[in-house]
């Protein structure tokens, strides 16, 4: 009796013989997105699928079963049959997965663009503008496959009124959810690990209300292991405090304000900072609200657009470079988001910038837009690097810090001045006990 493995290689030389006898050695990988070693596991899938009468197609169903949702196996494998012609047809078989995953056949080196991936994945469940509440239906589907929380669905809100329409909104709210469908066909049929969500060895934090709906904002996130830098409840809540757990760190950052009225605001930081009173960072950080449903705010481009992070806190407060972290705007004019050296008296949030869209992080950005925060949280994403990189700055502070004052303490004790003035008898009766052992 043949094991799963020995059976699985048998259907691969069985596979690799059909293709040599029925296609002439065809080389297929001229004509596909797929490259040679792909079509290799491509085609023993094909024979999994479409070859019934010899083996047992129960070994099937776990090709694109999702745990949630087991309308999208048979889905799947329903719209790939209709494209195998005789359930014989391998290159049928390309084709079809390449509309799927890509979008776009590859026929004679000329490729042709069809539809973006959640529309092709409406089409694939019969899911059209006419289903009442498309938009929760299809948010469900692409939570299963992602294995994601529902419950996020009550704070989603995509106001659109086509599949088109919701297919913009959450490429840019959830870049992830709306590439998942893809991502899933590439896991299973290419054997490529899934994207995973960051993990987070700690529960009583804010950073938990926001971390589901991040992992979906940020294709950085996946499969991160979150180190803490900075918690105002623990470390105090301070900027000065707050300086030193972002300090050294060189790596994306999520950064999180809780305010009094319980709306949890933030950022994700995508570049290290630069601590020298200038704006720096990338198109890769963004803001995020909680305020009125879940909405991100990414960086636009045009006048001020490269304004994405402000961070002074060596030099001393000016009018020209005031000591604080900001985002957007263009401090010293007011940025979007302020956290200032008196944190809990000057920090401030505005509905508008040059930098990130329009749009009210919380109910005071329109009146005074003052923050009354309760806590902040820093989180590190950069992984074991990103934690070495920011050990081996501290180290490096501590020992400037260490040498500095070595030298200031030699400097006042090489002045005569102060030896005779300020330290009195001191080095006097030092000379005496060195007499004394002398003689």
């Amino acid at each position: 009796m043949l094991s799963i493995d020995n059976y699985f290689n048998f259907l691969y030389f069985a596979q690799s013989i059909y293709l040599m006898g029925n296609s002439k050695s065809k080389d297929y990988s001229k004509d596909t997105f797929f490259n040679t070693t792909q079509l290799k596991l491509l085609s023993g899938h094909f024979n999994l699928l479409f070859t019934k009468g010899t083996i047992d197609h129960s070994l099937t169903q776990k090709l694109f079963e999702v745990a949630n949702d087991p309308e999208i196996h048979p889905s799947i494998e329903n719209y790939l049959s209709s494209k195998v012609k005789g359930k014989k047809d391998f290159e049928g078989f390309l084709k079809a997965l390449e509309i799927l995953i890509f979008g776009k056949n590859k026929t004679g080196g000329i490729s042709y663009d069809v539809k973006g991936p959640v529309e092709r994945f409406s089409n694939l469940l019969n899911i059209s503008e006419d289903t009442q509440n498309f938009n929760e239906i299809l948010l469900q589907h692409l939570l299963a496959i992602i294995q994601g929380d529902f419950s996020i669905i009550a704070s989603v809100n995509p106001h659109s009124k086509s599949i088109r329409d919701f297919q913009a909104y959450i490429q840019v709210q959830f870049p992830v959810l709306a590439n998942c469908f893809p991502n899933f066909l590439i896991s299973r049929l290419l054997d490529k690990p899934p994207s995973l969500p960051p993990t987070l060895n700690e529960n009583t934090h804010s950073i938990n209300e926001a971390l589901s709906f991040l992992y979906l904002s940020c294709p950085a996130l996946c499969g991160i292991e979150l180190l803490r830098l900075y918690l105002s409840k623990e470390d105090g809540l301070s900027f000065n405090r707050l300086a030193a757990g972002l300090n050294g760190y060189q790596g994306p950052m999520i950064l999180t304000i809780k305010l009094s009225d319980s709306i949890l605001l933030g950022a994700f930081i995508g570049d290290g900072l630069r601590d020298n009173a200038k704006y720096s960072g990338s198109m890769d950080t963004f803001l995020f609200t909680f305020y009125n449903g879940y909405r991100t705010f990414r960086p636009e481009e045009g006048e001020g657009g490269g304004n994405f992070i402000y961070f002074n806190s060596r030099i001393a407060g000016t009018t020209k470079f005031p000591k604080g972290l900001g985002f957007g705007g263009n401090v010293p004019q007011p940025a979007r988001v302020w956290l200032d050296d008196d944190i809990d008296m000057n920090s401030y949030a505005i509905s508008h910038c040059s930098t990130y869209p329009p749009g009210d992080l919380f109910s005071g950005a329109e009146t005074d837009g003052k923050m009354h925060i309760v806590s902040i949280e820093v989180w590190g994403c950069g992984g074991e690097k990103a934690a070495q990189a920011q050990q081996e700055y501290r180290d490096s502070e501590a020992q400037r810090i260490q040498k500095n004052r070595q030298v200031d303490k030699a400097q006042f004790l090489d002045n005569q001045f102060d030896k005779d003035m300020l330290l009195g008898g001191t080095f006097k009766n030092a000379e005496y006990r060195e007499k004394a052992e002398a003689e």
